[in-house]
């Protein structure tokens, strides 16, 4: 199977990993995932449930707050992995 269209050879071989598609989902995913861990560690002691630091991070990761750096966008959230 050939790979060359979906993954990076890597930063060692000079090939930015945000041209491929695999690379800008392990680092979308990343990024949800450690935002909302966050949030759910502050919150857990006021008593709020895994949603409510869920639907913080879906509101931090849209376009109020990171959507309005246009190199954060440009980078991490392209068009084309819509």
């Amino acid at each position: 199977m050939d790979y060359k269209g979906v993954r990076s050879g890597g930063i060692f071989y000079g090939e930015s990993p945000f041209n491929y598609p695999s690379s800008v989902l392990f680092v979308q995913l990343s990024i949800s995932a450690l935002l909302t861990s966050f949030l759910q560690l502050l919150l857990n002691p006021l008593g709020e449930s895994a949603f409510i630091s869920q639907m913080l991070v879906g509101i931090v990761l849209g376009p109020s707050v990171i959507g309005r750096d246009n190199v954060i966008v440009e980078k991490v959230f392209p068009r084309t992995s819509f």
